[in-house]
């Protein structure tokens, strides 16, 4: 059983930590290989902002908790879901994945895992932001 998670992770904190530990037990629960892909520095520059930590950090973060690793680059998942075809895609509640069409046609489990309120990379930036003012 293949289960897969992706992110962008950068500036790592205890959301990112949150979701990674869930998905490594969902993973283990379900006898199954946790694949987390990763965001490259070009895709999140597209999608957001240039990323502070660089991608192969970032991977090598991930990397404590996935069995596997892969790269991203578009925040479109529908072609790393052609390729991998998990069985159980694994996505934040703060917005629904894109794929959901996919998802539906492939019938690929959908796991919500609660947003970890209070903390993400954009608010870590503001802060620092503004304490620098």
């Amino acid at each position: 059983m293949i289960i897969l998670l992706g992110g962008t992770f950068d500036l790592f904190h205890i959301g990112h930590l949150r979701i990674l530990e869930s998905a490594k037990k969902i993973a283990e629960k379900l006898n199954g290989i946790l694949v987390v892909d990763v965001l490259t520095d070009e895709a999140v520059e597209r999608y957001k902002r240039k990323p502070i930590i660089p991608f192969e950090q970032r991977c090598e973060i991930v990397k404590k908790f996935a069995d596997i690793v892969v790269p991203s680059n578009d925040v479109d998942a529908t072609p790393l879901l052609e390729m991998i075809k998990p069985d159980v895609l694994i996505h934040g509640s703060d917005a629904l994945p894109h794929e959901m069409e996919w998802l539906k046609k492939h019938k690929t489990k959908l796991i919500i895992l609660p947003y970890t309120k209070g903390i993400s990379t954009t608010e870590i930036i503001k802060k620092i932001n503004e304490e620098n003012e």
